[in-house]
């Protein structure tokens, strides 16, 4: 029974800006004789009453909630990308594409593992024949993922600062990867400085995977779509095959993660030097036409494949 409560956490992401207010946690820390009380407006304060009661008594540590400063800062920071994948996706979408292709057996790695969503989903038939191996960057998340699944090695840590992921080592990798307009700091990978996180998840994961090996994964449309990361999609070509990618609805997250985006599922196999089925056509971004006559920039990959859009073009995918 417990496992099953912490199993339906879906982390901080759909509440971040309920919960995480920054005018509401100065007033919290400094009190309402404060500068920052004094200078909100009667709806703020009224808001603020109400954000009190229903989450600072309760949560905020300023206020004698549950969460310490360390954990409340992980939280509010983990909310980024703290958007968990639904069963349908991971069980259809992941890891039947992992089947599909051949993996039944080896070292699996989650670096982006939540409360382990897609660990957990594992087919039944691989049960006993992998290594499962995952990472998680938020304490209390990674806390509950480490009682979920106590026979896989977790690190809660970030992917950059994660220990014993030595290069060709993985068979797959298989995740949601967090995405976002920010940087990940890598002293061991400089090459990645200024890479979107997205971006570096799949520079790093094509490091860990042997050759041969894959990477399952859900990313920011942005990583096909971004007309700058050219140059991106030309070094992960270097290092892999594109086995194929799958556009998803803008709405495949919002039940399970209370979020509208628009994502890709891209696999690549690990290059071994030998001439692999693959596809080349997936570096350069060109102008389509949505359903009502507008211009959006899509992959090429999505123009030559239409039927890889489960959904239709328009302008909120840009």
């Amino acid at each position: 029974t417990e496992r099953r409560i912490l199993a339906q956490y879906t982390g901080w992401g759909a509440v971040t800006e309920e919960v995480f207010k920054t005018d509401y946690t100065r007033v919290a820390d400094r009190g309402e004789s404060s500068w920052y009380w004094h200078n909100m407006t009667d709806k703020e304060k009224a808001g603020y009453a109400k954000w009190k009661k229903r989450v600072g008594e309760k949560l905020y540590p300023g206020l004698g909630g549950i969460l310490t400063e360390e954990e409340w800062a992980a939280a509010r920071e983990s909310g980024l990308n703290a958007h968990f994948t639904s069963r349908e996706v991971i069980e259809h979408g992941l890891w039947a594409l992992a089947r599909r292709l051949g993996f039944e057996s080896g070292t699996v790695l989650e670096p982006a593992a939540g409360v382990g969503h897609i660990l957990g989903l594992i087919p039944e038939e691989l049960s006993g024949r992998v290594r499962m191996m995952g990472v998680e960057l938020d304490n209390i998340t990674g806390t509950m993922l480490k009682q979920l699944y106590p026979d896989a090695e977790v690190q809660v840590t970030g992917f950059e600062d994660a220990r014993g992921l030595a290069d060709n080592t993985a068979d797959l990798v298989i995740s949601n990867f967090p995405f976002g307009k920010y940087e990940i700091f890598d002293k061991q990978h400089p090459d990645y400085s200024g890479w979107s996180i997205h971006n570096y998840f799949f520079a790093r994961s094509l490091d860990v995977v042997r050759p041969g090996g894959l990477v399952v994964a859900i990313t920011s449309h942005w990583t096909m779509d971004a007309t700058t990361n050219g140059e991106i999609r030309k070094y992960l070509a270097q290092k892999a095959d594109l086995i194929g990618a799958i556009r998803l609805p803008n709405t495949a997250f919002e039940d399970n993660a209370g979020t509208e985006v628009v994502t890709d599922i891209l696999v690549l196999r690990k290059k071994t030097g030998e001439i692999l089925p693959g596809i080349d056509e997936w570096r350069l971004v060109m102008p389509t036409k949505t359903e009502k006559d507008k211009e959006v920039s899509i992959n090429e990959y999505f123009i030559r494949h239409p039927e890889m859009i489960l959904g239709k073009n328009s302008t909120a995918a840009t």
